[in-house]
This record gives C-alpha cells, structure tokens and sequence, in this order.
C-alpha cells in the first residue's frame, strides 16, 4: 500500500504540474476517506485513513494492490482539471471509477461483512 507521499512523487513524475503539495495531499486526504467511509469501515474500523499532512504523508493509504492505483488515477484527474484539462480529467476519471469499484467488489468478496443484529422469538 502506497503512501501519500510515495503516489505524489509517482504522479509528479508521470504528470509534472505546478499544484501545491499540500493540495494535492488534501485530494488524497479525501479519497482515503472515502475508502474508509463507503468501503472499509464496517468490516477493520480500526484502520483508520491518514488524518493530515506532512505529518501522515508516509502512513500507508488504505486501499491494496492492485487497486492502488486508484490513488494515482484520481490525483491525475485532479491535477488535470484544476489545470483546465477537461479532455483529460473526463478519461482519466472514468479510469478512477473503474479501478474504484473494482476495488469495492474485490473487497465485499474477500471480507464478509460483520452481522451487526440477530433474529430473536423465531
């Protein structure tokens, strides 16, 4: 699992750009979150996402590989369309929605979700 130091430095090599840092970790500030709510929660909620940046910047980010590469593909949306690149964000986005919910249909296969209430007087 990537950290959100290690997906700025991919994507800085793969997308040079001149968006702060600090921005651009708020973007993956917020993805992770989202992992975190929609996805991983109820089944590790002690596996918490990254709270801010510079001081989490090497915590690992929650979603595993292979779909890792989620990371990159929406910080290069992101990139792409505070830059006024909309041809590029709207493809690069789509590849975001893809990866992303592959990951959340390989996570709801590979973790069973926790019963949260029983059936009583049956």
């Amino acid at each position: 699992m990537p950290s959100m130091n290690e997906v700025m430095e991919r994507v800085k090599r793969t997308k040079p750009n001149t968006i702060e840092e600090k921005d651009q970790a708020r973007w993956l500030l917020t993805l992770d979150g989202r992992v975190y709510e929609e996805v991983t929660k109820a089944d590790v909620p002690e596996k918490r996402p990254a709270k801010s940046w510079p001081e989490d910047g090497d915590k690992p980010l929650l979603a595993e590989g292979p779909y890792d590469s989620m990371y990159d593909l929406y910080l290069t949306a992101m990139i792409c369309f505070a830059l006024g690149e909309y041809n590029d964000y709207n493809n690069i986005a789509e590849q975001f929605e893809r990866t992303f919910q592959d990951f959340r249909a390989w996570w709801r296969r590979n973790h069973v979700p926790k019963q949260t209430a029983r059936i009583q007087g049956v």
